[in-house]
């Protein structure tokens, strides 16, 4: 994983258990210090707006864009430490790792078609749809650079 990626996948995942009642302490304390550190190195960085919601696209391309115009992915210190959270994330916290991709609960529907999905975190998130017909996902990009293109329709 490249150094902006993993800083990237470290603030989210660290962000998004911050969310849960329940969290290794592990990951809070790896966190914390990614935290401490990227604040008193990269100023610039703004960290609420992914803390409020960590699955907004927005907050995440905009997180990305300030970690690489700051400089931080050519930080050392600050990289080996978000390495060290995502270690830790994926040890206390698997289910924060996956890659979302295309997350479907309880869709009904004559037949549904799912292709062209890349993911590296975030995606397309569907609960208890209907539809009449079809049910299509598909060009989803989401994640680094990607944009979310995914589209559903109604046949």
């Amino acid at each position: 994983m490249d150094p902006l990626s993993a800083l990237v996948s470290a603030l989210l995942g660290g962000a998004t258990a911050g969310l849960k009642t329940t969290v290794a302490d592990a990951v809070k304390d790896g966190y914390s210090a990614l935290k401490r550190i990227l604040g008193e190195r990269h100023k610039t960085v703004d960290l609420a707006v992914i803390e409020r919601d960590p699955q907004e696209t927005d907050a995440r391309q905009t997180l990305e864009e300030q970690l690489r115009n700051s400089g931080a992915a050519t930080d050392s210190e600050l990289v080996v430490q978000a390495k060290a959270l995502l270690e830790e994330i994926r040890r206390a916290e698997p289910d924060l790792c996956e890659g979302i991709g295309v997350d479907l609960e309880g869709i009904k529907a004559g037949r549904v078609r799912i292709d062209d999905i890349i993911s590296s975190g975030g995606g397309v998130r569907v609960k208890n749809a209907v539809s009449g017909g079809d049910f299509v996902i598909s060009g989803v990009r989401a994640g680094g650079k990607a944009q979310m293109s995914g589209k559903s329709k109604r046949r």
